[in-house]
């Protein structure tokens, strides 16, 4: 399946800042699941960029704007083909250990225990999901990026990057390895987060918040052990401001 899509993220600054040093994530990965046919990213102000790889293997972007400016801008548009496949890779053992956003509790191991078990691990993620759909309503502005998944769990509230932390913490306390994923989806708003889990040697994904495997529709960013490692926009500056930021994302058939 081919797919158009655009990113687009606008930070404004209720007062002009300089010495602006950021990082982004906004360029889709190529590998097994997709193909990047052609892509265009820009930024403003207009300033040098350098293009490169994290430890993880996500492509970012870092830049630094000198002088003042009140508004910050980066986009990412293109056509990107998907497909079904899962991804075939050498495990990092990695993502077996508990992150910082992951970490899970006495409540979670209760939870892993309680839940349906099998020696096939697809219906284990898929119980997962099920369990994720009774625990966690979907309901923004209750949460932020700081929020751990025992936070989520113990709430009973979040959203895509809770359900996502959340699927996690519960994976690799039953000693799956699983990696959290940000992208895009089909249809227009905002990124979306979900999970990639390991099983026959292969990374495969799946969207806890709406609790189905991935399909062509999604649109993968990057990856890391949880939301921390594959942000997708960083910074830092001088001047004494408040951002306002939003962002907007199309992505349909092409």
């Amino acid at each position: 399946m081919q797919l158009k899509y655009s990113y687009t993220t606008l930070i404004q600054f209720s007062q002009s800042v300089s010495q602006h040093s950021f990082i982004t994530r906004c360029l889709p990965t190529t590998d097994s699941r997709q193909e990047v046919l052609t892509h265009e990213v820009t930024f403003l102000p207009h300033c040098s960029v350098t293009r490169s790889r994290d430890s993880f293997g996500n492509t970012t972007f870092t830049g630094y704007i000198q002088e003042s400016h009140n508004l910050f801008i980066f986009q990412s548009s293109g056509v990107v083909r998907t497909f079904d496949n899962a991804e075939s890779q050498p495990l990092d053992a990695l993502y077996l250990y508990p992150s910082p956003l992951t970490k899970p509790t006495a409540d979670i191991f209760d939870i892993v225990r309680n839940l349906p078990q099998s020696h096939d691990t697809h219906r284990r993620v898929s119980a997962v999901g099920d369990f994720l759909q009774q625990a966690i309503v979907y309901t923004p502005g209750t949460t932020n990026t700081n929020t751990t998944a025992a936070q989520a769990l113990a709430m009973r509230m979040g959203v895509c990057q809770d359900y996502a932390h959340a699927a996690i913490s519960l994976l690799r306390a039953a000693g799956i390895a699983a990696r959290y994923t940000n992208g895009l989806i089909i249809g227009e708003g905002q990124t979306h987060a979900w999970i990639e889990y390991y099983y026959n040697n292969q990374w495969h994904a799946f969207d806890p918040t709406h609790n189905k495997p991935v399909d062509q529709t999604y649109i993968k960013i990057a990856h890391g052990r949880d939301f921390a490692d594959c942000t997708l926009n960083h910074g830092t500056f001088i001047g004494n401001s408040q951002q306002q930021i939003s962002v907007n994302v199309t992505v349909a058939p092409n």
